[in-house]
């Protein structure tokens, strides 16, 4: 068993614990050399330490492996009243971390630990005396006896004359008041997701200094960090300190404690309460309650309340005392909460709804609905309302369970239930039940009977999932396109709460049972929402241990007599994308996408190009014009959506004046104007647009001066607010209010027409609520946002219906382009993550083959896994985060030919989606008559893979004509470098018939008789990309217009081909 130890200098070894009793010191032991397979011992020598200290040296005096140190007892004592061994250790075996192993003789037998330091210099070394930080001689149990001698060796590393090792201080911490809490040093700690800046070897968290942070910023992963006790622990407090601005900071830091670093348990939160945009130190606490937090490992993960904030951590100390057997046996009881008490389904407790598939009962008493039915089998345990109540100074949460009928009512298949609840005093809660075809529709109204006070009140649902449905299913977030959003979680990952998005829509895929639930608002005060508009700013959806928390929506109840929204929750037998076709085809969600208008040339873009902040520059952006025009094919579209940032002044995109950038840069508008047109006609391929910021404004800017009463100006705590971190003080807008949202969007089409731009390209595109307003109590209207965008988007196609809008999402469909932020290598780092994310990219895209995710920044270490994708799956690729290279031609080339690619779910086999193991990751693609495999292997070793796809969902109908299979190596971007334009290709092409720079090499596996399943064995090696494409067309294209191409498609965008089979 391995034990990572805790460490500090030696100067700092007056921060030891004061002992009450006796103690065995260095003078108690005999320490000799343990000469191990060398020819001689090693010799030892007595050490004077800087605090008077004195020690040990055992210096090895001939080579040979294993050698190390042998400290013998004067006089055995029984460690079974000791609870910690201590020393310091010096060595100069290696400069870096190493092993030793440490040997405890005693009677009855010896036990066997391991400890790490990560340094050669002094470090002190602390073991406490716990079963788990030990093993006994050939798993023989582990018995803490009478210790004799100690044996500590670097395992074989200590193999060479003049190789030391260097012990101090030892001695026997005694045991103490059971309960008693005391202070627990780390041993070690880990980050499963590296930070960004500030960690110095594993050592910030637990150094003591609370002014030094580790950094994690925006966009990259959520800190998710690992710490070892080195025994097991009950948890009395921990403590979380920072030194930031609370209200930029972390919202909640979600605990699980483990015995063995592997199975994790729910354990505890700590939530940042605290607020303020001023950097301080300030300090959250966990504290312990009747539940018990006992372990060795803890695992600490931070969520943020918005995934642009950073997190800062400087400290994390944990208090406590060695478990007691009756803290232990309690911790051990820990049964699935299906929630409080109910009686049995009858009829005398309940009213039973039951139509088509579903059938639910509901409490004639409270309300609460306990079991839902579907096909006949127990999926969903409890659906109970929850509520939270929030006034300028503290937020009660009040429970569903405690609701009071007032009234129930069964009728037409629908069953309308009145509640009170004594927490909600002047309210009333109308709910009405009813089934539509396989969803369950639950419409809820606010009906305010005398509460004047102006209060927020939170609506939410609490899910709780039958244990055997949900131990086989995994959790997802459709509606979500934030990279810190991005993740598909199998049930046995969710532990505890994990506040998630802001967004209510939560899907959950049981591919067992083949079901997939899928549980979103779909009205707002009678309106249809879509999917992806956010209840508020906060992560207010919450994956639990048991099911999840979805939270619909928040009112002001003094704003109405009555409010109301409305939820879909959805069984759907198949996987995610055929829930999401369900969704796609509601009447509403029809409507709402059909009337989107996307321009022709979209099918034909090429790649987002860039020039950057140097394109303000004289006489640059010729010259990065030039390279563009002759490196890209006279094929397709070159689109450069943020030519030049006209938001320097957030809340003005001026016309008139003089217009400054974000860097200083200043221009006039005819400047401006001539630039575009200048661009424009230096290349019929090249389409632009200008940067804009809109959801804050500084004061100084003319909307908030002329209508402060737009915009949000304090914090709930009173200090005054800034929405967006580490720029100019910034007010929140209220989109709700419909002479603010007039206004921005006259804005905004005045400038695109004024420029001539080809698009709009907002940072942002995020739709639902943001603005919360403390001061006022006031909260915006989620559909705000939405009848912007849309006010804007038919506003620029008037004046051109050929333009186009650009947003920062990729989720909201009245974009026609959008990208999703994702710094840290999401990618690589996590290969699952980036799998996670390409696979929504193309979601998005499902049945609107003109809408495309952009994935905007393909930062070198990424380089490798994104270019697979590209030439894999068609993602579209950016250059606002990289500077062109030829190298990347290729690449984009094959990307352009398989462009509309539209993912299909063809019962792929392995299927990473549903085996946490597998770890060959596959994309079943379709486009016109061509179907594919996309494969990305991500094992550590060359491996062969059995993989099989249904024939019919790639397109491929034809029983009666053969399959005609290739298998595509897409080329290693670390080792394939191409120098050539596409111009050049082509030129070579056309004189000599050679073609050049291809992305992926061509096998032709043959033709083969049409079947339900197609199956192949492939070689795989780590880091490898292959597509296995089919057609059941005999004819291919293999060149355009003098261009080669990378596929052997039979057909691409805008191009057919006919053909017949022999």
């Amino acid at each position: 068993m391995k034990l990572l130890v805790h460490f500090r200098f030696l100067s700092l070894l007056c921060t030891l614990l004061v002992l009450t009793a006796t103690e065995i010191s260095a003078l108690d032991i005999q320490w000799s050399g343990y000469q191990a397979k060398a020819p001689s011992a090693p010799t030892v020598s007595e050490i004077s330490l800087p605090n008077q200290t004195r020690g040990a040296r055992i210096e090895a005096s001939s080579d040979g492996a294993y050698q190390g140190a042998v400290g013998t007892l004067a006089k055995p004592v029984n460690l079974e009243d000791f609870r910690l061994i201590e020393f310091s250790i010096r060595h100069n075996i290696t400069s870096g971390k190493i092993s030793f192993s440490i040997m405890l003789f005693c009677k009855p037998g010896m036990v066997h630990g391991r400890f790490t330091v990560p340094t050669s210099q002094w470090n002190q070394v602390s073991i406490p005396l716990d079963v788990s930080s030990f093993s006994g001689r050939r798993d023989t149990s582990v018995i803490f006896g009478e210790l004799s001698s100690i044996r500590i060796t670097p395992f074989d590393a200590m193999d060479t004359a003049g190789k030391f090792l260097e012990i101090a201080d030892f001695r026997l911490l005694p045991k103490v008041d059971e309960k008693a809490a005391m202070p627990i040093k780390v041993m070690n700690y880990f980050h499963n997701n590296p930070p960004s800046s500030g960690e110095k070897d594993n050592t910030v968290l637990t150094d003591g200094d609370l002014t030094e942070n580790v950094h994690f910023r925006q966009y990259t992963e959520n800190p998710d960090i690992v710490f070892d006790l080195g025994g097991r622990f009950t948890i009395d407090e921990i403590v979380v300190s920072s030194n930031a601005a609370p209200s930029h900071n972390y919202s909640e830091l979600t605990i699980c404690s483990s015995y063995d670093g592997k199975e994790w348990r729910p354990s505890g939160a700590i939530k940042n309460e605290a607020e303020g945009t001023q950097a301080r130190i300030v300090k959250n606490k966990y504290v312990g309650d009747d539940r018990k937090m006992i372990g060795r490992y803890f695992r600490i993960q931070a969520a943020r309340p918005r995934s642009d904030f950073s997190v800062y951590l400087s400290e994390i100390s944990f208090f406590g005392h060695p478990p007691t057997p009756d803290e232990i046996a309690k911790a051990a009881e820990s049964n699935y909460d299906t929630g409080a008490p109910m009686p049995l389904r009858t009829v005398e407790h309940y009213v039973e709804l039951k139509k088509n598939d579903l059938q639910l009962w509901i409490s004639r008493k409270n309300g609460v609905i306990n079991g839902v039915f579907c096909g006949g089998r127990l999926i969903v345990e409890r659906l109970t309302p929850q509520y939270t109540l929030q006034s300028r100074t503290k937020d009660t949460v009040v429970f569903g369970n405690k609701d009071v009928v007032q009234s129930i009512h069964a009728e037409d298949s629908q069953v309308t239930v009145i509640t009170s609840n004594p927490g909600l005093p002047g309210l009333e809660v109308r709910r009405t039940w009813q089934v539509q075809g396989n969803a369950l529709i639950e419409k809820v109204t606010l009906v305010n009977q005398s509460m004047k006070e102006r209060m927020f009140l939170r609506m939410a649902t609490e899910v709780i999932l039958a244990q055997s449905f949900r131990n086989h299913g995994f959790y997802e977030m459709p509606a979500s396109a934030l990279a810190a959003e991005m993740f598909r979680m199998s049930a046995s990952e969710v532990l505890m709460d994990r506040a998630m998005t802001n967004i209510p829509t939560i899907a959950f895929e049981n591919d067992k049972e083949r079901l997939t639930l899928w549980h979103t608002r779909y009205r707002f005060n009678d309106q249809f929402t879509y999917m992806d508009l956010g209840t508020e700013e906060d992560n207010l959806q919450v994956f639990r241990a048991n099911g999840w928390l979805l939270t619909a929506a928040t009112f002001v109840p003094a704003d109405g007599k009555e409010q109301s929204y409305e939820t879909r929750f959805a069984f759907t037998s198949g996987r995610l994308l055929k829930a999401f076709e369900e969704y796609q085809a509601l009447p509403e969600v029809s409507a709402f996408r059909s009337q989107i208008k996307r321009p022709a040339w979209l099918r034909d873009i090429r790649a987002i190009i860039s020039f950057g902040w140097d394109g303000t520059y004289p006489g640059s952006m010729q010259r990065l014009m030039k390279n563009y025009a002759g490196a890209f094919s006279h094929r397709g579209t070159l689109y450069e959506p943020t030519l030049y940032d006209l938001d320097g002044i957030w809340g003005d995109l001026l016309t008139q004046g003089e217009i400054r950038g974000w860097f200083g840069n200043r221009q006039t508008p005819e400047e401006l104007q001539e630039k575009i047109k200048m661009f424009r006609a230096s290349d019929p391929r090249f389409k632009v647009g200008y940067y804009t910021w809109f959801w804050s404004a500084f004061p100084w800017s003319t909307p908030v001066k002329n209508h402060p009463e737009w915009f949000v100006k304090k914090l709930r705590n009173g200090a005054n607010a800034s929405w967006f971190p580490g720029v100019n003080v910034n007010y929140l807008r209220f989109w709700g209010i419909k002479e603010s949202r007039d206004e921005a969007a006259k804005q905004v089409i005045r400038a695109v027409d004024f420029y001539e731009q080809d698009g709009w390209y907002l940072d942002g595109g995020k739709s639902g609520v943001y603005a919360k307003d403390w001061e006022t109590m006031r909260i915006d209207d989620p559909l705000g946002q939405t009848a912007f965008y849309d006010t804007v988007r038919k506003g620029i196609q008037k004046g051109n219906p050929n333009r186009v809008v650009f947003f920062n999402h990729s989720e909201n469909p009245l974009g026609d382009l959008g990208f999703l932020e994702s710094f840290g290598g999401t990618l690589t780092t996590d290969w699952r993550r980036g799998a996670v994310l390409m696979w929504k990219f193309k979601l998005y895209s499902y049945r609107d083959p003109l809408r495309y995710g952009v994935y905007i920044y393909w930062l070198p270490q990424v380089d490798h896994a994104f270019k697979n994708y590209l030439v894999g799956i068609g993602v579209m690729p950016s250059y606002l985060s990289r500077h062109f290279k030829a190298e990347d031609l290729p690449y984009i080339a094959a990307r352009y030919e398989i462009r509309q690619a539209q993912i299909t779910e063809a019962g792929v086999t392995p299927d990473w989606r549903f085996d946490e193991k597998e770890t060959l990751e596959c994309m079943a693609l379709n486009q016109g008559t061509n179907g594919w495999l996309y494969m990305q292997y991500h094992g550590e070793e060359k491996a062969e893979k059995k993989v099989s796809v249904e024939i019919a969902p790639l397109g491929l109908t034809d029983s009666g004509k053969p399959i005609y299979a290739w298998l595509y190596h897409i080329k290693d971007a670390q080792k394939f470098h191409s120098k050539l334009s596409e111009p050049q290709i082509a030129k070579a092409y056309r004189e000599t018939g050679w073609i050049a720079d291809r992305a992926v090499s061509v096998q032709y596996l043959g033709k083969f008789p049409y079947a339900e399943q197609f199956s192949q064995q492939i070689e795989f090696a780590p880091g490898e990309g292959k597509v296995l494409m089919l057609t059941q067309l005999p004819a291919v294209v293999m060149s355009i217009e003098d261009e080669p191409s990378h596929y052997r498609l039979s057909g691409q965008p805008g191009i057919t081909v006919e053909a017949a089979s022999d």
